[in-house]
């Protein structure tokens, strides 16, 4: 097969462009870098090799980092069969539209969960049913299981695997601090000490979308205590809020000490207001604008931490280079304890394959080539997320220098019929929102921290309700 090279198309739907304004572009995955030569993986001698086929994966991205290697060697090993990537623009209008047609066919998909009641589900395989295929034996098993469901029958299915597991942390600007004489902070004393000099020198020190600001700072920590207190959490006890009393605290503090105040931030210079993670990596590096019209401010920044995810890393990247910023900055684990803090590896987007595919034989055969250990560190490692793999702890560990028991993935916090997540981000939202204003007391200030603690106790009693009336 010839050589797989850049280039740009329009498909069958060119002329629907002018009118839809949905822009499709398919970019084969380029042959780049050394060779991805494989050690470990052994063919598939039943797959028909002698005719050329081509597999199309749909995603939301402009690129994808990291599979352009991983089609590289799997056409190494069946050099009949190449991978294109098709970019689709308003992706979740756009999707359910490709994986229904039966005439513009993709074969694999990039997909959030698909649960029960998705309605991506009929257009998915069950991938389950095709354990031989895609046996998924080097994954984590943590993040497998949490895109998992057991339908009203008590039967499990899978319709999409995690691709990796992302990390929540702090993206810190070491430019900035520098301009203070402050380091990189390695625990909470440390990181209040720099958010107290930033406040005093007229900076807010964490900034983030009140939206995502209390999870993507802590989450990694509740889910950590909810791992250690399994049976009080799980059962909705009528202590289980008492579990996550200290983070809350912790979240509050921040809030009514002003080292966390998204209004001002939001009012004077409107930095994540688009928490798209374009936005997000321009509020970053502060280039300023809208609307397609940006340009940067300056090379020091204003936002010293920014709670995120270790997967928008190659965005920032992006925006730094297009805006050509000398800024520097370092992704580290929160420092959310004297101890420093918590890891926790949650699913990133998954990979599912097409019903409409005609290529099933050989998409499966893709996935089955992509979540094997070797070539998912290979795709994790550009991608900057953490593999799917079964030593992902161990890779975290040394990484970052966590102790394993500080290390969690969702199967700590699997708590049965309902969503930790759901039931607990809320009360940090709430909490994040508190000095605004308008949710304050008369005097302007904060409510007392009691009345946050007595929302997140309101919410586990709720559940509790639901779960007692569920088993009567």
């Amino acid at each position: 097969m010839e050589k797989l090279k850049m280039l740009r198309r329009y498909g069958k739907r060119a002329l629907a462009l002018l009118t839809s304004s949905i822009l499709l572009l398919s970019i084969p995955f380029l042959m780049i870098g050394c060779s991805q030569k494989q050690t470990g993986f052994i063919k598939n001698k039943a797959l028909d090799t002698k005719e050329n086929i081509v597999l199309v994966v749909a995603g939301s991205s402009a690129s994808m980092p990291g599979i352009d290697l991983i089609a590289q060697g799997f056409h190494e090993v069946y050099p009949n069969c190449a991978v294109e990537y098709e970019y689709l623009q308003d992706y979740s209008n756009t999707l359910p539209k490709r994986i229904a047609s039966e005439e513009d066919r993709i074969d694999l998909f990039v997909t959030g969960n698909i649960l029960k009641d998705s309605p991506n589900r009929e257009y998915a395989v069950d991938l389950l049913e095709h354990a031989s295929e895609v046996p998924l034996t080097d994954t984590l098993p943590g993040l497998v299981n949490n895109y998992s469901f057991v339908d009203d029958n008590g039967t499990t299915h899978l319709y999409a695997v995690p691709l990796g597991g992302e990390m929540r942390g702090l993206y810190v600007n070491k430019t900035l601090l520098s301009t203070l004489g402050l380091k990189v902070p390695q625990t909470r004393s440390e990181l209040l000490a720099a958010c107290q000099a930033l406040l005093s020198a007229g900076y807010i020190p964490l900034e983030d979308n009140p939206s995502t600001f209390g999870h993507r700072l802590l989450f990694p920590y509740i889910a950590n205590l909810a791992g250690r207190s399994l049976d009080v959490v799980a059962a909705c006890d009528e202590n289980a809020a008492e579990v996550f009393r200290e983070p809350l605290q912790f979240l509050y503090d921040l809030t009514s000490a002003g080292y966390y105040n998204y209004k001002v931030v939001e009012t004077e210079t409107g930095r994540f207001i688009d928490i798209s993670n374009e936005g997000m990596a321009r509020s970053f590096l502060n280039i300023t604008g809208s609307d397609g019209n940006y340009t940067k401010k300056d090379d020091i920044g204003e936002v010293a931490f920014m709670p995120a995810s270790d997967s928008i890393m190659n965005v920032i990247e992006k925006v730094k280079e297009d805006y050509h910023s000398t800024i520097e900055y370092e992704f580290i684990i929160a420092p959310v304890t004297e101890d420093g803090g918590y890891a926790y590896i949650s699913p990133n987007s998954g990979l599912a394959v097409s019903q409409h595919s005609l290529h099933t034989d050989w998409a499966f055969e893709f996935m089955r080539f992509f979540f094997t250990a070797e070539n998912n560190k290979i795709y994790a490692n550009a991608a900057h997320i953490t593999p799917n793999t079964t030593d992902a702890s161990e890779i975290i560990n040394q990484k970052y220098s966590i102790p394993t028991e500080n290390i969690g993935n969702p199967d700590n916090v699997n708590i049965g019929s309902y969503n930790l997540y759901g039931l607990i981000v809320p009360s940090l939202v709430t909490t994040c929102k508190g000095n605004n204003p308008k949710y304050c007391q008369a005097d302007g200030s904060m409510y007392p921290f009691e009345t946050y603690m007595d929302e997140l106790k309101a919410a586990f009693a709720e559940q509790r309700a639901t779960i007692e009336g569920t088993a009567k």
